[in-house]
Protein backbone atom coordinates (compact mmCIF):
# COMPACT_ATOMS: atom_id res chain seq x y z
CA UNK A 1 0.00 0.00 0.00
CA UNK A 2 1.27 3.64 -1.19
CA UNK A 3 2.12 5.66 2.45
CA UNK A 4 1.00 9.08 0.66
CA UNK A 5 -2.11 7.27 -0.66
CA UNK A 6 -2.53 5.77 2.89
CA UNK A 7 -2.16 9.04 4.33
CA UNK A 8 -4.37 11.33 2.46
CA UNK A 9 -7.65 8.55 2.66
CA UNK A 10 -6.53 8.86 6.91
CA UNK A 11 -6.53 12.29 6.99
CA UNK A 12 -9.49 12.78 4.30
CA UNK A 13 -11.80 10.37 5.94
CA UNK A 14 -11.10 10.62 9.43
CA UNK A 15 -8.96 13.36 10.49
CA UNK A 16 -10.40 15.94 8.66
CA UNK A 17 -13.70 14.69 9.61
CA UNK A 18 -13.76 15.26 13.65
CA UNK A 19 -15.63 18.23 14.99
CA UNK A 20 -13.14 18.83 18.23
CA UNK A 21 -9.65 20.51 18.06
CA UNK A 22 -7.81 17.67 16.87
CA UNK A 23 -9.05 18.44 13.37
CA UNK A 24 -6.83 17.61 10.18
CA UNK A 25 -3.59 17.11 12.65
CA UNK A 26 -2.18 13.97 14.49
CA UNK A 27 0.86 13.15 15.92
CA UNK A 28 3.81 11.73 14.32
CA UNK A 29 4.27 9.00 16.63
CA UNK A 30 0.12 7.87 15.96
CA UNK A 31 0.40 8.14 11.85
CA UNK A 32 3.30 5.51 12.27
CA UNK A 33 1.54 3.48 14.21
CA UNK A 34 -1.99 3.40 12.20
CA UNK A 35 -0.59 2.85 9.08
CA UNK A 36 1.90 -0.22 10.24
CA UNK A 37 -1.15 -1.89 11.10
CA UNK A 38 -1.52 -1.75 7.19
CA UNK A 39 2.14 -2.88 6.62
CA UNK A 40 3.44 0.74 5.64
CA UNK A 41 6.61 0.90 7.29
CA UNK A 42 7.94 3.74 9.37
CA UNK A 43 10.33 4.67 7.36
CA UNK A 44 7.95 5.17 4.17
CA UNK A 45 5.23 7.06 6.46
CA UNK A 46 8.47 9.64 7.52
CA UNK A 47 9.12 9.90 3.80
CA UNK A 48 5.47 10.37 2.61
CA UNK A 49 5.34 13.10 5.41
CA UNK A 50 8.11 14.99 4.15
CA UNK A 51 7.23 15.25 0.71
CA UNK A 52 4.09 16.34 1.47
CA UNK A 53 5.20 19.25 3.21
CA UNK A 54 7.25 19.96 0.88
CA UNK A 55 4.27 19.78 -1.64
CA UNK A 56 1.83 22.08 0.80
CA UNK A 57 -0.11 19.55 1.70
CA UNK A 58 1.17 18.94 5.20
CA UNK A 59 2.54 21.56 7.70
CA UNK A 60 4.51 20.71 11.11
CA UNK A 61 2.42 21.48 13.72
CA UNK A 62 3.24 20.98 17.99
CA UNK A 63 0.68 19.51 19.61
CA UNK A 64 0.22 18.68 23.36
CA UNK A 65 1.31 14.69 22.66
CA UNK A 66 4.58 15.88 21.42
CA UNK A 67 5.67 16.88 17.17
CA UNK A 68 2.48 16.13 14.68
CA UNK A 69 1.43 17.29 11.27
CA UNK A 70 -2.08 19.27 9.97
CA UNK A 71 -3.66 19.82 6.93
CA UNK A 72 -2.82 23.30 5.01
CA UNK A 73 -5.57 25.46 4.06
CA UNK A 74 -4.86 24.04 0.41
CA UNK A 75 -4.89 20.34 1.55
CA UNK A 76 -8.37 21.05 3.55
CA UNK A 77 -9.81 22.64 0.23
CA UNK A 78 -8.64 19.86 -1.68
CA UNK A 79 -10.03 16.48 0.46
CA UNK A 80 -13.65 18.76 0.38
CA UNK A 81 -13.19 18.72 -3.14
CA UNK A 82 -12.56 15.48 -3.49
CA UNK A 83 -15.77 14.02 -0.74
CA UNK A 84 -18.08 16.09 -2.87
CA UNK A 85 -16.64 14.35 -6.38
CA UNK A 86 -16.72 11.15 -4.49
CA UNK A 87 -19.38 10.83 -2.54
CA UNK A 88 -22.62 13.21 -4.48
CA UNK A 89 -25.61 10.88 -5.27
CA UNK A 90 -26.77 12.35 -8.22
CA UNK A 91 -25.74 13.93 -11.88
CA UNK A 92 -28.22 16.05 -13.90
CA UNK A 93 -28.76 13.33 -17.04
CA UNK A 94 -25.77 13.68 -19.53
CA UNK A 95 -26.63 15.33 -23.18
CA UNK A 96 -24.24 13.36 -24.71
CA UNK A 97 -22.14 16.04 -25.21
CA UNK A 98 -18.39 15.86 -24.12
CA UNK A 99 -15.70 18.33 -23.19
CA UNK A 100 -12.55 18.90 -24.65
CA UNK A 101 -9.57 20.84 -23.28
CA UNK A 102 -6.39 21.44 -25.38
CA UNK A 103 -3.98 22.57 -22.89
CA UNK A 104 -0.89 24.14 -23.71
CA UNK A 105 1.67 22.48 -20.91
CA UNK A 106 3.66 24.44 -18.34
CA UNK A 107 7.29 24.42 -19.41
CA UNK A 108 8.56 22.80 -16.37
CA UNK A 109 8.43 18.75 -16.48
CA UNK A 110 7.38 18.63 -12.76
CA UNK A 111 4.51 20.97 -13.34
CA UNK A 112 3.54 19.21 -16.29
CA UNK A 113 3.88 15.86 -14.56
CA UNK A 114 1.44 17.30 -11.34
CA UNK A 115 -1.23 19.06 -13.60
CA UNK A 116 -1.44 15.34 -15.81
CA UNK A 117 -2.21 13.96 -12.13
CA UNK A 118 -4.88 16.48 -11.52
CA UNK A 119 -6.54 16.36 -14.35
CA UNK A 120 -6.71 12.58 -13.88
CA UNK A 121 -7.75 13.05 -10.39
CA UNK A 122 -10.42 15.18 -11.82
CA UNK A 123 -11.61 12.83 -13.83
CA UNK A 124 -10.36 13.76 -17.36
CA UNK A 125 -9.06 11.03 -20.16
CA UNK A 126 -6.33 11.71 -21.68
CA UNK A 127 -6.49 11.69 -25.58
CA UNK A 128 -2.94 12.23 -25.94
CA UNK A 129 -1.29 15.75 -27.66
CA UNK A 130 -2.43 18.10 -24.43
CA UNK A 131 -6.46 16.80 -25.26
CA UNK A 132 -8.50 15.76 -22.32
CA UNK A 133 -11.56 14.73 -22.66
CA UNK A 134 -14.92 14.18 -19.55
CA UNK A 135 -18.46 14.09 -19.66
CA UNK A 136 -18.63 17.14 -17.65
CA UNK A 137 -16.66 19.82 -16.80
CA UNK A 138 -15.04 19.94 -13.08
CA UNK A 139 -15.64 22.33 -10.58
CA UNK A 140 -12.27 22.39 -9.79
CA UNK A 141 -10.93 23.21 -13.51
CA UNK A 142 -10.50 26.70 -13.17
CA UNK A 143 -8.21 26.75 -9.83
CA UNK A 144 -6.45 23.75 -11.07
CA UNK A 145 -5.17 25.05 -14.38
CA UNK A 146 -4.60 28.55 -12.96
CA UNK A 147 -2.02 26.51 -9.81
CA UNK A 148 -0.44 25.00 -12.78
CA UNK A 149 0.13 28.58 -14.81
CA UNK A 150 -1.36 26.71 -18.00
CA UNK A 151 -3.67 27.56 -20.59
CA UNK A 152 -6.43 25.53 -22.18
CA UNK A 153 -9.08 26.38 -25.05
CA UNK A 154 -12.13 24.42 -24.25
CA UNK A 155 -14.47 23.01 -26.46
CA UNK A 156 -18.14 21.28 -26.48
CA UNK A 157 -18.72 18.33 -29.19
CA UNK A 158 -20.32 15.35 -29.84
CA UNK A 159 -18.60 12.33 -30.39
CA UNK A 160 -19.58 10.28 -34.28
CA UNK A 161 -18.28 6.95 -33.76
CA UNK A 162 -17.90 4.09 -31.19
CA UNK A 163 -18.13 5.45 -27.89
CA UNK A 164 -16.98 2.56 -26.15
CA UNK A 165 -13.95 2.75 -28.07
CA UNK A 166 -13.04 6.25 -27.14
CA UNK A 167 -13.93 5.73 -23.85
CA UNK A 168 -11.31 2.88 -23.86
CA UNK A 169 -8.88 5.37 -25.04
CA UNK A 170 -8.91 7.95 -22.96
CA UNK A 171 -9.85 6.02 -19.28
CA UNK A 172 -8.24 2.78 -18.75
CA UNK A 173 -11.24 1.53 -16.91
CA UNK A 174 -10.15 -2.26 -16.95
CA UNK A 175 -6.86 -1.25 -15.16
CA UNK A 176 -8.54 0.56 -12.75
CA UNK A 177 -10.88 -2.65 -11.75
CA UNK A 178 -7.70 -4.81 -11.11
CA UNK A 179 -6.37 -1.78 -9.02
CA UNK A 180 -9.44 -2.24 -6.99
CA UNK A 181 -9.27 -5.59 -7.11
CA UNK A 182 -5.86 -5.87 -5.79
CA UNK A 183 -7.03 -3.33 -2.82
CA UNK A 184 -9.67 -5.43 -1.93
CA UNK A 185 -7.60 -8.61 -1.87
CA UNK A 186 -4.74 -7.02 -0.08
CA UNK A 187 -6.93 -5.14 2.63
CA UNK A 188 -8.46 -8.65 3.44
CA UNK A 189 -5.54 -10.33 4.37
CA UNK A 190 -4.19 -7.26 6.16
CA UNK A 191 -7.17 -7.20 8.03
CA UNK A 192 -6.89 -11.29 8.80
CA UNK A 193 -3.46 -11.96 8.88
CA UNK A 194 -4.20 -15.33 6.81
CA UNK A 195 -5.97 -16.75 4.52
CA UNK A 196 -8.40 -19.54 4.35
CA UNK A 197 -11.74 -20.40 2.76
CA UNK A 198 -15.17 -20.37 4.10
CA UNK A 199 -16.10 -23.29 2.08
CA UNK A 200 -16.70 -26.70 3.56
CA UNK A 201 -14.36 -29.25 2.37
CA UNK A 202 -12.74 -27.10 0.03
CA UNK A 203 -9.67 -24.29 0.54
CA UNK A 204 -10.35 -23.15 -3.47
CA UNK A 205 -10.51 -25.46 -6.23
CA UNK A 206 -9.62 -22.26 -8.52
CA UNK A 207 -11.89 -21.49 -11.88
CA UNK A 208 -15.66 -23.08 -11.55
CA UNK A 209 -15.37 -25.08 -14.73
CA UNK A 210 -19.31 -25.21 -14.86
CA UNK A 211 -18.89 -21.36 -15.89
CA UNK A 212 -15.56 -21.41 -17.73
CA UNK A 213 -17.23 -24.34 -20.51
CA UNK A 214 -20.58 -22.31 -20.97
CA UNK A 215 -18.30 -19.02 -21.81
CA UNK A 216 -15.99 -20.89 -24.01
CA UNK A 217 -18.81 -22.46 -25.65
CA UNK A 218 -20.04 -19.17 -26.30
CA UNK A 219 -16.96 -17.74 -27.86
CA UNK A 220 -16.34 -15.32 -25.45
CA UNK A 221 -12.85 -14.42 -24.23
CA UNK A 222 -13.16 -13.90 -20.48
CA UNK A 223 -12.07 -17.02 -19.47
CA UNK A 224 -9.09 -16.53 -21.20
CA UNK A 225 -8.55 -13.00 -19.51
CA UNK A 226 -9.27 -14.56 -15.90
CA UNK A 227 -5.80 -15.42 -15.14
CA UNK A 228 -4.25 -12.28 -16.17
CA UNK A 229 -6.81 -10.00 -14.62
CA UNK A 230 -7.55 -11.68 -11.33
CA UNK A 231 -5.33 -14.41 -10.38
CA UNK A 232 -1.96 -13.14 -11.38
CA UNK A 233 -2.52 -9.61 -9.41
CA UNK A 234 -3.75 -11.66 -6.50
CA UNK A 235 -0.69 -13.92 -6.54
CA UNK A 236 1.71 -10.84 -6.88
CA UNK A 237 0.21 -8.95 -3.65
CA UNK A 238 0.53 -12.18 -2.02
CA UNK A 239 4.32 -12.76 -2.62
CA UNK A 240 5.35 -9.34 -2.37
CA UNK A 241 3.70 -8.27 0.40
CA UNK A 242 5.86 -6.72 3.31
CA UNK A 243 4.59 -9.11 5.82
CA UNK A 244 4.25 -12.98 6.55
CA UNK A 245 1.33 -14.56 5.07
CA UNK A 246 -0.21 -17.40 6.58
CA UNK A 247 -2.84 -19.75 4.29
CA UNK A 248 -4.68 -22.38 6.30
CA UNK A 249 -5.59 -24.81 3.67
CA UNK A 250 -8.92 -26.42 5.10
CA UNK A 251 -9.75 -28.01 2.53
CA UNK A 252 -8.99 -29.48 -1.08
CA UNK A 253 -6.38 -27.10 -2.80
CA UNK A 254 -6.32 -27.86 -7.02
CA UNK A 255 -5.14 -25.45 -9.90
CA UNK A 256 -5.17 -21.84 -8.85
CA UNK A 257 -6.08 -22.96 -5.29
CA UNK A 258 -2.80 -24.31 -4.98
CA UNK A 259 -1.44 -21.28 -6.86
CA UNK A 260 -2.40 -19.11 -4.33
CA UNK A 261 -1.43 -21.47 -0.99
CA UNK A 262 1.80 -21.25 -2.66
CA UNK A 263 2.09 -17.68 -2.76
CA UNK A 264 1.96 -17.17 1.10
CA UNK A 265 4.95 -17.71 3.19
CA UNK A 266 3.59 -20.54 5.54
CA UNK A 267 0.85 -23.09 4.36
CA UNK A 268 -0.95 -25.12 7.66
CA UNK A 269 -2.66 -28.11 6.54
CA UNK A 270 -5.62 -29.84 7.30
CA UNK A 271 -5.12 -33.86 7.88
CA UNK A 272 -6.70 -35.85 5.05
CA UNK A 273 -6.85 -32.99 2.36
CA UNK A 274 -5.52 -33.85 -1.07
CA UNK A 275 -3.90 -31.47 -3.36
CA UNK A 276 -3.51 -31.37 -7.29
CA UNK A 277 -1.68 -28.94 -9.90
CA UNK A 278 -4.67 -30.40 -12.49
CA UNK A 279 -4.29 -28.24 -14.97
CA UNK A 280 -2.64 -31.06 -17.93
CA UNK A 281 -6.02 -32.39 -16.97
CA UNK A 282 -7.68 -30.21 -18.94
CA UNK A 283 -4.98 -29.51 -21.53
CA UNK A 284 -4.05 -26.48 -19.65
CA UNK A 285 -0.56 -25.57 -18.55
CA UNK A 286 0.44 -24.03 -14.85
CA UNK A 287 -1.14 -20.13 -13.75
CA UNK A 288 -1.48 -18.17 -10.70
CA UNK A 289 2.65 -18.39 -10.17
CA UNK A 290 3.04 -22.41 -9.78
CA UNK A 291 5.23 -22.88 -12.37
CA UNK A 292 7.45 -19.94 -10.37
CA UNK A 293 6.54 -20.75 -6.29
CA UNK A 294 6.43 -24.69 -6.70
CA UNK A 295 10.43 -25.50 -8.04
CA UNK A 296 11.06 -23.17 -5.08
CA UNK A 297 9.17 -24.88 -2.65
CA UNK A 298 9.21 -28.50 -3.52
CA UNK A 299 12.36 -28.79 -6.17
CA UNK A 300 12.36 -28.63 -9.81
CA UNK A 301 12.07 -32.47 -10.62
CA UNK A 302 9.44 -32.93 -7.68
CA UNK A 303 7.73 -29.58 -9.27
CA UNK A 304 7.94 -31.04 -13.05
CA UNK A 305 6.23 -34.76 -11.74
CA UNK A 306 3.49 -32.50 -10.10
CA UNK A 307 2.25 -30.10 -13.49
CA UNK A 308 2.66 -32.95 -15.88
CA UNK A 309 1.31 -35.43 -14.15
CA UNK A 310 -1.15 -33.60 -11.86
CA UNK A 311 -1.64 -36.55 -9.94
CA UNK A 312 -3.44 -35.72 -6.12
CA UNK A 313 -1.26 -36.17 -3.67
CA UNK A 314 -2.18 -36.35 -0.08
CA UNK A 315 -1.27 -33.93 3.14
CA UNK A 316 0.98 -36.30 4.42
CA UNK A 317 2.82 -36.25 0.83
CA UNK A 318 2.62 -32.58 0.84
CA UNK A 319 4.20 -32.04 4.15
CA UNK A 320 7.07 -34.58 3.28
CA UNK A 321 7.69 -32.37 -0.25
CA UNK A 322 7.91 -29.68 1.98
CA UNK A 323 4.79 -27.67 0.82
CA UNK A 324 2.95 -27.69 4.15
CA UNK A 325 5.12 -26.13 7.66
CA UNK A 326 2.67 -27.83 9.50
CA UNK A 327 -0.59 -30.70 9.49
CA UNK A 328 -3.39 -30.09 12.47
CA UNK A 329 -6.35 -31.70 12.79
CA UNK A 330 -9.22 -29.58 10.79
CA UNK A 331 -10.92 -28.39 13.41
CA UNK A 332 -7.34 -26.72 14.12
CA UNK A 333 -6.28 -25.43 11.28
CA UNK A 334 -7.17 -21.85 11.45
CA UNK A 335 -6.61 -21.67 15.08
CA UNK A 336 -2.97 -22.73 14.10
CA UNK A 337 -2.22 -20.17 11.86
CA UNK A 338 -3.70 -17.61 13.88
CA UNK A 339 -2.03 -18.37 16.58
CA UNK A 340 1.63 -18.21 14.29
CA UNK A 341 0.40 -15.19 13.06
CA UNK A 342 -0.40 -13.76 15.62
CA UNK A 343 3.23 -14.37 16.76
CA UNK A 344 4.63 -13.55 13.71
CA UNK A 345 2.64 -10.10 14.29
CA UNK A 346 4.43 -9.61 17.34
CA UNK A 347 7.97 -9.96 16.45
CA UNK A 348 10.22 -8.02 14.29
CA UNK A 349 7.69 -7.36 11.51
CA UNK A 350 10.45 -4.89 9.68
CA UNK A 351 12.97 -7.11 9.91
CA UNK A 352 10.02 -9.62 8.25
CA UNK A 353 10.01 -7.25 5.38
CA UNK A 354 14.12 -7.29 4.84
CA UNK A 355 13.66 -11.24 4.84
CA UNK A 356 11.43 -11.61 2.24
CA UNK A 357 13.16 -8.73 0.29
CA UNK A 358 16.24 -10.51 0.31
CA UNK A 359 14.93 -14.13 -0.41
CA UNK A 360 12.80 -12.75 -3.72
CA UNK A 361 15.84 -10.76 -4.71
CA UNK A 362 18.20 -14.04 -4.37
CA UNK A 363 15.84 -16.41 -5.87
CA UNK A 364 16.95 -14.12 -9.68
CA UNK A 365 20.57 -13.07 -8.88
CA UNK A 366 24.43 -13.85 -8.48
CA UNK A 367 26.19 -15.04 -5.65
CA UNK A 368 27.71 -11.35 -5.79
CA UNK A 369 24.06 -9.17 -6.36
CA UNK A 370 22.96 -11.20 -3.46
CA UNK A 371 25.70 -10.46 -0.72
CA UNK A 372 24.89 -6.74 -2.14
CA UNK A 373 21.56 -6.66 -1.15
CA UNK A 374 21.92 -8.34 1.93
CA UNK A 375 24.08 -5.58 3.08
CA UNK A 376 21.37 -3.42 1.48
CA UNK A 377 18.69 -4.59 3.46
CA UNK A 378 21.19 -5.24 6.81
CA UNK A 379 21.90 -2.22 7.13
CA UNK A 380 18.45 -1.23 6.73
CA UNK A 381 17.69 -3.64 9.41
CA UNK A 382 20.31 -1.98 11.58
CA UNK A 383 18.64 1.19 11.51
CA UNK A 384 15.29 -0.25 12.85
CA UNK A 385 14.06 0.31 17.00
CA UNK A 386 13.59 -2.89 16.95
CA UNK A 387 17.10 -4.31 15.82
CA UNK A 388 18.90 -1.44 19.35
CA UNK A 389 15.59 -2.59 21.48
CA UNK A 390 16.29 -6.13 21.04
CA UNK A 391 20.31 -6.05 21.28
CA UNK A 392 20.33 -3.89 24.63
CA UNK A 393 17.33 -6.66 25.59
CA UNK A 394 19.65 -9.44 24.66
CA UNK A 395 22.69 -7.76 26.24
CA UNK A 396 20.65 -7.51 29.42
CA UNK A 397 19.14 -10.97 29.38
CA UNK A 398 15.73 -10.05 29.05
CA UNK A 399 12.73 -10.70 26.52
CA UNK A 400 12.92 -8.11 23.33
CA UNK A 401 9.44 -6.44 22.63
CA UNK A 402 9.32 -5.54 19.05
CA UNK A 403 7.06 -2.77 17.62
CA UNK A 404 7.61 -3.30 13.78
CA UNK A 405 9.56 0.60 14.27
Amino acid sequence: MDARSALFDLYGDHLNVRADASRGRAPVAALVRLLASLGVQAPAVRTAVSRMVRQGWLTAVRLDVGPGYALTPRAVRRLEEAAERIYRTSHAEWDGRWHLLVVTPPPARAVRERLHDQLAFLGYGSLGGGTWLSPRPAPELDTTLAEAGARAERFTAVHDGDSHALIARAWDLDGLGRSYARFLGEAHLLLTDSYTSTDEGAFCVGQDLVEHGALLAAGHDAPLRTVREHYNPLVEMLATMPKPVVAAINGTAAGAGLGLACACDFRIGAAGVRYTTAFTGIGLTADSGLSWSLPRIVGHGRATALLLLAEPFTTEQALEMGLLNAVVAAEQVLPAATELATRLAAGPTAAYACVKESLAYAASSTLTEALAKEDELQTRAGATADHKAATAAFLAKQRPVFTGR
